[in-house]
C-alpha cells in the first residue's frame, strides 16, 4: 500500500506539484438555486437540452464560486420560466477547455419543471 504513494511522496518532497483532476462531485436544487460542488476548476456554467425537436442546447448563465481547491461550491439563481429536458453544470479549466460535467438528476420536461419550480407546467 505505501509503495503506491511512494511516487507521489517523492514529487512532493521535491517540490513538485501534483495535479489534482478536476471533478463536478454534486450538482442540485436548493431553495431556487443551482448548487454544483467540484474540484480544481475555473468556472462553471449551467446548460439545458429544450424541449422541442430540433432544439440545441443553451446557455442559462455562469455559476458564482465560494471556496477553492477541494471545497469549491458553485450557486446560481434559478431563472424563470426554464423549459428542458435536461440540466447539466459544465466545468472548465483555466483556458474554458471542458474538464467535467454533471447532470441534474432529473430528465424530462415534467420532472426538470418540477425539480425546479415545484409544479408541473400548465
Amino acid at each position: 500500500m505505501l509503495w503506491g504513494l511512494l511516487p507521489a511522496l517523492l514529487l512532493l518532497s521535491w517540490g513538485v506539484a501534483v495535479a489534482q483532476t478536476p471533478a463536478l462531485t454534486e450538482f442540485r436544487v436548493q431553495v431556487s438555486r443551482f448548487v454544483v460542488r467540484g474540484t480544481n476548476v475555473a468556472s462553471v456554467e449551467i446548460w439545458f437540452s429544450p424541449t422541442g425537436a430540433d432544439a440545441k442546447p443553451g446557455r442559462l448563465g455562469a455559476a458564482k464560486r465560494s471556496g477553492t481547491g477541494k471545497k469549491e461550491t458553485w450557486v446560481m439563481d434559478i431563472p424563470p420560466d426554464v423549459l428542458a429536458t435536461e440540466i447539466y453544470a459544465v466545468g472548465y479549466d483555466a483556458n474554458h477547455r471542458e474538464v467535467a460535467r454533471k447532470y441534474l438528476s432529473a430528465r424530462g420536461a415534467s420532472a426538470v419543471f418540477r425539480a425546479l419550480y415545484g409544479d408541473s407546467p400548465q
